[in-house]
């Protein structure tokens, strides 16, 4: 027995069971397929969807197109959606410039932080001039290759604990 159906808004709508024509139910076998081409549904042609691989950041999705008598099932690639870190990445590149200086207001005012490298190792110097242990440790590097040029370039971004900003003496609530 074969399928027939409606394609409505790019949906698939299965003919039903039964009908009733003239006060009279037809039901099963007897709702016969010339009736249901009759009630404008059209034969459902199913296709396996295809065995090969899809090309790399792609995936099988099924479709329906729609012909005078059928309406046959098609395949085809369609990008996958990013993952987080990708989405991430992409936040990164959009949004983030190389950060050189940032300021942390407080209780005792405001205070001004370098990102200094020495030996290409990424600290943070106080507005004074001194190293300041508490914050040494609280970068993340993030590096970010530009998809045009190829360059990688490192973001460094400070993290700053709620730890590290109650000793820095920075409210955090």
């Amino acid at each position: 027995m074969s399928t027939y159906a409606k394609l409505i808004n790019g949906k698939v709508q299965v003919a039903p069971k039964k009908t009733v024509r003239n006060k009279i139910v037809y039901s099963g076998s007897a709702y016969t397929d010339a009736m249901k081409i009759e009630d404008s549904y059209k034969l459902l042609i199913h296709n396996d969807m295809p065995t090969e691989e899809p090309n790399i950041g792609y995936h099988w999705e099924s479709g329906w197109v729609e012909s005078a008598n059928a309406i046959t099932q098609t395949w085809s690639q369609v990008a996958n959606e990013p993952s987080l870190d990708e989405k991430v990445e992409e936040f990164l590149k959009k949004n983030l410039k190389p950060i050189d200086a940032f300021n942390v207001s407080g209780e005792n005012g405001t205070r001004y932080y370098t990102l200094i490298f020495n030996n290409n190792n990424p600290q943070i110097e106080t507005g004074d001039g001194q190293l300041n242990e508490e914050l040494k440790h609280s970068i993340k590097k993030v590096p970010i290759t530009d998809s045009v040029s190829g360059q990688t370039v490192n973001y460094y971004i400070p993290l700053l604990s709620e730890e590290a900003l109650t000793r820095m003496g920075v409210k955090t609530n």
